[in-house]
């Protein structure tokens, strides 16, 4: 997530600034780092309800992410792109403690 994205007002209500860095930091040292062949700048049409989720589907797919976490309707709206999964945070948190 680019700089500008984490710190944007609408994340407020969830996390301060300083936590949302905190955590992104911690991430930072497991982070499976990709780069999409062709890059996600590159890619000019799209396949999905909404052109401003196709970084998100794309980097999740270069990096063969089983899953992709949102809480975004019209990538929820999708379920599954090739074996990407797409789930809601409760779904992901309710997997992870099972």
């Amino acid at each position: 997530m680019p700089p500008e994205d984490y710190g944007r007002p609408k994340f407020d209500r969830y996390l301060s600034l300083e936590q949302r860095q905190a955590i992104l930091h911690d991430m930072s040292a497991v982070a499976l780092w990709v780069t999409p062949k062709p890059p996600v700048t590159a890619i000019t049409t799209s396949i999905y309800r909404d052109p401003d989720d196709d970084k998100f589907i794309h980097l999740a797919l270069a990096g063969k992410a089983a899953w992709l976490i949102t809480g975004d309707q019209d990538m929820l709206a999708l379920n599954h792109i090739e074996n990407l999964e797409i789930i809601t945070p409760a779904q992901a948190l309710e997997r992870i403690q099972a």
